[in-house]
């Protein structure tokens, strides 16, 4: 499942998955802010993973990363901040993390979202 939810005021779009998450489901969401004309071009995204299964492999974190280089490009800035609770997720983000370096955006993990909200935020 998955819940989206934007800030204009803060440039901020918070998504919330939960369950089993495939692959194609985050490509589609993925594409799905590309071509979204409203958020700002310079976008603060937290995506809240905690308590979710994903269900694709290395190869999969690979297509994703591929998707988020083609749909930022789209964007001035991004920052992105991962939130995860799982060993097995946080590995696989920590490896999206690691392949996916486009210099227009930064991604980094945390635990809490209140964490994430801070360097979200810049405070």
């Amino acid at each position: 499942m998955l819940f989206r939810s934007y800030d204009k005021e803060n440039q901020l779009l918070t998504t919330q998955f939960s369950g089993n998450i495939e692959l194609d489901k985050i490509l589609i969401y993925i594409h799905a802010v590309a071509i979204n004309t409203e958020y700002a071009r310079d976008l603060n995204l937290l995506i809240d993973a905690r308590n979710t299964n994903s269900m694709y492999s290395v190869n999969g974190v690979k297509s994703i990363s591929e998707a988020s280089k083609q749909a930022f490009r789209n964007y001035t800035s991004a920052r992105i901040a991962l939130i995860e609770n799982n060993p097995i997720e946080t590995a696989l983000s920590s490896l999206y993390q690691k392949i996916t370096r486009p210099k227009n955006y930064k991604i980094k993990i945390f635990s809490t979202k209140k964490a994430a909200l801070k360097w979200l935020m810049g405070k």
